[in-house]
């Protein structure tokens, strides 16, 4: 369920499968199925594997700042109990349970602030136990998606 890991522990993190094409599957079929998607729906439907469930609350682009733990660019999705972090490479799921403590705080140079949450358990690449975001002190404008309710 979460990207935090125990010291210590083992965990596959990625599984890569290569699906030669169907040689008798017609390349002009657009509404059939591939083996590689064959194969993904059989292997969802016995591991039993979840979705992300829920619909996302609020959503912050990547372009809204950069994260110097882990190093890159992330864009952020808040759930009712997990924040998901998507990258280029990486993608994180950090429970809010997870989180211990979190930081807003001023850089010298006036123009922009470091956002740092502080983990419990660290995540997974990189046993790393703090997040590091630097984002722009400019005036920025987010969209909620909840309702009243």
């Amino acid at each position: 369920e979460s990207d935090a890991v125990e010291a210590g522990t083992d965990q596959l993190v990625a599984v890569r499968f290569y699906v030669p094409p169907d040689a008798d599957a017609d390349p002009t079929d657009k509404e059939a199925s591939t083996s590689a998607e064959v194969l993904q729906s059989h292997i969802m439907q016995i591991a039993s594997v979840k979705k992300t469930s829920g619909s996302i609350i609020a959503e912050f682009d990547e372009n809204k700042g950069t994260f110097l733990t882990p190093r890159g660019r992330y864009s952020i999705e808040l759930y009712d109990s997990f924040l998901r972090m998507r990258g280029a490479k990486y993608d994180y799921k950090i429970k809010y349970d997870d989180i211990s403590r979190l930081f807003l705080l001023p850089k010298q140079d006036d123009m922009h602030m470091a956002f740092v949450i502080a983990l419990d358990k660290p995540i997974r690449q990189g046993q790393q136990p703090i997040l590091n975001f630097w984002l722009a002190r400019a005036h920025v404008t987010f969209i909620f998606c909840i309702t009243p309710n």
